[in-house]
């Protein structure tokens, strides 16, 4: 989303929504956000389009930047913005970027803000108008949100729509799955997992990048593992999480990646397969192999295996084994504290 609005000041430096399209992709990255609202509230004057100047004011009044007035409570600040965005609606009925974009906030700050929505039902309302108006519009992922916490069920089929309008956007596989999942539909909403995965590696694969270069890209991979664990597909499940351990490895120096070590989250995986099948024996021959050395040598990786090693000789030797992992890891903890870790 950045490059595109980038393209879009290149060709058009001097205009304002640029910078607001730059500050709403980074609006996971306050800071950064909060420099392109100012450089879009400053580019933006009487002359410009009405509509524009009604977005860049809601954009500057969240971060700040149109005014002296402050607010510190951010709900309050969310608060604000669904107002503003509702006199839009009001102002400009016939947009259905303006419905869409209340109807995202209305949703997302419930999670991001606490803003709690008074009538879904209404908002679901906003939602099948907004898809009569426009079929192909992606705001109907967010129907699949709407409803999590209290009816997941009629979320599903926001969640099924929404997944025909960005097939190649692993996300949307992502939030559909976890609709279904939480409407207790794990059967159905494997598969798209499963999508989430492949969509992503066709991406590093299509562009030439490293694993840890596609966003979210562990923790959809950790979904779908989890969501076989889950439905006792073990054998798949350590398929999977196998494959991980083959991925290069992140080494110092190389771009910052916010997802959990991915070789480490294939031992992980792997483990946790196998011991919530209780097949401890298979457990305790995998952490004695060289199958996982791919997780590194790590003191959280040491003191894991020796945490399942523990477990399984409880079950597996009397708990001579258990006895044995203990020392290992107080040993290990002394190294550790003696290493300033």
């Amino acid at each position: 989303a950045e490059r595109s609005f980038r393209s879009v000041v290149h060709r058009d430096p001097d205009g304002p929504m640029g910078y607001w399209g730059l500050a709403m992709a980074n609006e996971l990255r306050p800071g950064r956000a909060r420099v392109f609202a100012k450089a879009a509230v400053d580019r933006t004057n009487v002359n410009r389009p009405a509509m524009e100047q009604r977005w860049v004011g809601i954009l500057g009044d969240y971060y700040e930047v149109s005014s002296n007035q402050t607010q510190a409570d951010g709900r309050a600040r969310s608060e604000a913005r669904i107002r503003a965005l509702e006199d839009l609606v009001i102002d400009f009925p016939e947009s259905v970027e303006a419905k869409a974009f209340m109807v995202r906030q209305l949703v997302l700050d419930q999670y991001r803000a606490g803003v709690e929505i008074t009538s879904r039902l209404g908002v679901e309302s906003l939602l099948r108008e907004l898809a009569e108006a426009a079929p192909g519009h992606p705001s109907r992922q967010y129907g699949a949100f709407l409803w999590l916490r209290e009816r997941p069920d009629r979320g599903v089929p926001f969640a099924r729509a929404s997944v025909e309008q960005a097939r190649g956007v692993a996300e949307v596989w992502r939030y559909a799955a976890e609709a279904l999942s939480a409407a207790g539909r794990s059967a159905e909403a494997l598969p798209l997992y499963e999508n989430a995965v492949r969509v992503d590696l066709d991406y590093l694969s299509q562009n030439l990048l490293m694993p840890w270069e596609a966003q979210n890209f562990s923790g959809n991979y950790e979904a779908f593992v989890s969501t076989l664990i889950g439905m006792g597909r073990i054998e798949e499940a350590g398929a999977w999480a196998a494959a991980l351990l083959e991925f290069p490895r992140q080494s110092v120096g190389m771009p910052e990646y916010e997802g959990k070590d991915l070789n480490e989250l294939g031992a992980e995986l792997w483990i946790r397969a196998l011991a919530t099948a209780e097949r401890w024996e298979e457990l305790e021959v995998l952490l004695n192999s060289e199958k996982l050395r791919g997780a590194g040598e790590g003191y959280r990786v040491q003191a894991e295996r020796m945490f399942w090693l523990g477990v399984c000789g409880l079950f597996s030797d009397g708990g001579e084994g258990a006895v044995e992992a203990l020392a290992d890891l107080n040993k290990l903890h002394r190294q550790a504290l003696g290493d300033g870790v």
